[in-house]
């Protein structure tokens, strides 16, 4: 590989390689999207002059960038849009109810609320909150709370009357709607019940989407994650595409590895997608 005029140079830094062989370095040669060599300070010296770059580390530690090997971008993407319900933000119900209503003042009338985050093992409850809560917190506009664990949510009465649940609605396969243990109503409670409400609540625009996926790349950068494999069930073609045009775009940096969803695998193979 070329070396002699390195795009950029890492000099001063502990260098952890990864190598047996040689631990520990202190310079570092990058061509290109490449690493082309690793050495001592002393040994950098003839490359200095003609590198392009040079960052001093002033002795601080380099070491390779992390891979996500199991992540879902687009929704870790959203969930930076959407009202922060985890437990560094709120301790109780009444918390989470004055988040949504501080968000929903500022949410033109219909529009959809998205809050994530809550752990109902975290609340000072200690139970998930309700359709009735919700309604209370923001009356006027449908609103979606996602669990910390990504395989529940709950829905305020006019998020249920949008997406079709109504007392009579039956249970689809492999998922739960929660439900008054007096009454029997729906408590808004939805349990595994994505597939269910997909196509039935708004996707982010596409201004939304880019924001949210530069704030999650930035996020991750700063991690030090430079590579990451999207393990989300829905993958498609169309997925596939979004990813494309996102890092065409520079929105996203990290490297991407895509995992087909086991759904859309002809798809994939009938479309080409994935082989250019």
């Amino acid at each position: 590989m070329n070396i002699t005029e390195p795009d950029l140079l890492f000099i001063n830094c502990r260098v952890l390689t990864m190598d047996a062989q040689h631990p520990v370095a202190q310079s570092v040669a990058i061509t290109g999207e490449r690493i082309t060599w690793v050495g001592s300070d002393d040994e950098a010296e003839g490359l200095a002059s003609r590198a392009k770059r040079i960052i001093n580390g002033q002795g601080q530690t380099l070491i390779p960038g992390f891979h996500d090997a199991h992540i879902h971008l687009l929704a870790y993407a959203a969930s930076l849009q959407a009202v922060d319900c985890g437990p560094n933000a709120v301790s109780s119900i009444e918390d989470i109810k004055s988040a949504i209503a501080h968000r929903a003042t500022s949410t033109p009338s219909s529009q959809w609320v998205r809050a994530v985050g809550y752990n109902d093992f975290d609340l000072r409850e200690h139970r998930h909150p309700t359709r009735w809560d919700l309604d209370q917190a923001a009356p006027d506009n449908p609103v979606r709370l996602s669990h910390r664990s990504g395989h529940a949510c709950v829905l305020n009465s006019l998020a249920m009357k949008l997406v079709g649940i109504t007392d009579s609605t039956p249970e689809p396969p492999g998922g739960t709607i929660a439900r008054d243990l007096v009454s029997g109503a729906p408590n808004g409670t939805l349990l595994e019940m994505d597939d269910f409400l997909d196509g039935k609540i708004p996707a982010l625009t596409r201004d939304e989407l880019t924001s949210g996926v530069a704030a999650a790349s930035q996020r991750l950068a700063s991690l030090g994650v430079t590579a990451i494999q999207d393990a989300t069930p829905s993958n498609s073609v169309a997925r596939w595409d979004i990813f494309k045009t996102l890092k065409a775009e520079r929105v996203l940096s990290q490297r991407v590895t895509f995992m087909v969803g086991a759904g859309f695998a002809t798809e994939f193979r009938q479309s080409g997608a994935g082989c250019d």
